[in-house]
C-alpha cells in the first residue's frame, strides 16, 4: 500500500544488527522530512515517553522481523475507533470520532469515499458481506456486494459495540440496553426486537459463541444471553472496573477490564466460573495459562 503522506523505509541487515535502522520519510508538497530512527525509546514500555512521534527513538511498533511501516493513512480529523478488512474486499474502512466512515484502497492507500456518520462514531464491525458503524442512536449498515444502505435507529444513546450471531444483529448502546434486530426479507433486512435490559451502564463489548451472546459494561459485569430466547441466564461480577473486551478461545472466556486485569471463565456445571486473573503492570508483557 502506497501513501503521498508517510512511507517508512526499513534499511540495514537484520543478521548484523539486533534493532534495524529505519527512515521516516514525508512527501508531501513542501520540504521532504528525513528522521533517522535508530534506538527502541526507552520510555515507551512504562508509558513515560512525553515526545510521541516527535521522540527521536523507535516506538515498539516501528520495528519487528519482516515488518516495515508502509504507510500512514492520516485523513480522519480525530480518534480513530475502528478499521475492518471485510472478507474478499480491497477496501479498508474506518471510522472515526469526526463523525465520519473513509473507505481506503487497499492497493494505493488513497481514500475513495467519506460518509458522514451524523455524529462520533463508537464503533466499526463487519461480518460476511456486511459492514456496521454504531453512532449516537444509529446503526448504519452497508453490504458492499449490493451497496445496499440501511440506518437502523437505535435511540439508546452512543453506539458503543456491535455483533451478528444466529441471524441477529445486536448493538450495545450508552444507556445499557442491547438493541437486537432480527433477520427480515431482502428488501427490509433488519427487523427490530425486543431490547435485552439490565446492565445498569454502558454496554462496551459483545461476542457471540455458540448459542450465547456476551456483554460486557461499565457496571462492572458481563451478562450471558441465550440466544434462542434472548434472555440473560448469568451475570459474572468479579472485575471492579468497566468491562472493555471480550474473547472465547475453546473452552474459555476471557474479559479485559479498566481495573488492570485479565480474566479467564470456564464452563462448569452450566455455569461460567473464574479460573484465573492476570493482574497488568506499567510494562508490557505476554500471558499464558498453561496449566487451564
Amino acid at each position: 500500500m502506497a501513501s503521498q503522506k508517510s512511507i517508512a523505509i526499513q534499511k540495514g541487515n537484520a543478521a548484523q544488527q539486533s534493532i534495524p535502522t529505519q527512515k521516516s520519510i514525508g512527501t508531501q508538497q513542501n520540504n521532504a522530512i528525513v528522521k533517522p530512527l535508530e534506538n527502541v525509546c526507552n520510555f515507551l514500555a512504562t508509558g513515560k515517553c512525553v515526545k510521541g512521534d516527535r521522540c527521536p527513538c523507535l516506538h515498539s511498533w516501528f520495528h519487528g522481523d519482516g515488518f516495515s511501516l508502509l504507510a500512514q493513512l492520516q485523513d480522519h480529523k480525530k480518534t480513530v475507533t475502528g478499521i475492518v478488512l471485510p472478507e474478499g474486499s480491497s477496501k479498508l474502512y474506518s471510522t472515526s470520532k469526526d463523525g465520519t466512515l473513509r473507505v481506503w484502497d487497499c492497493h494505493t492507500g488513497h481514500c475513495g469515499s467519506v460518509l458522514n456518520l451524523g455524529g462520533e462514531a463508537g464503533c466499526l464491525f463487519s461480518k460476511g458481506p456486511w459492514v456496521f458503524a454504531g453512532a449516537p442512536n444509529v446503526v448504519e449498515a452497508w453490504n458492499i456486494q449490493t451497496n445496499a444502505e440501511f440506518s437502523l435507529s437505535a435511540p439508546a444513546g452512543q453506539v458503543h459495540a456491535t455483533e451478528v450471531g444466529n441471524e441477529m444483529l445486536f448493538a450495545g448502546t450508552q444507556e445499557g440496553i442491547i438493541v437486537v434486530w432480527t433477520d427480515g426479507p431482502e428488501d427490509n433486512p433488519f427487523q427490530l426486537a425486543a431490547p435485552l435490559e439490565g446492565h445498569t451502564g454502558a454496554v462496551l463489548c459483545l461476542k457471540v459463541e455458540a448459542d450465547r451472546l456476551y456483554s460486557g459494561s461499565v457496571d462492572h459485569t458481563i451478562r450471558v444471553w441465550a440466544l434462542n430466547t434472548l434472555q440473560c441466564i448469568m451475570t459474572l461480577d468479579t472485575h471492579s472496573d468497566a468491562v472493555t473486551s471480550l474473547i472465547c478461545w475453546g473452552q474459555f472466556l476471557i474479559s479485559c477490564s479498566l481495573d488492570c486485569t485479565i480474566k479467564v471463565w470456564a464452563e462448569k456445571g452450566g455455569n461460567l466460573v473464574h479460573r484465573r486473573s492476570r493482574q497488568s503492570g506499567n510494562e508490557f508483557s505476554a500471558v499464558f495459562w498453561e496449566d487451564l
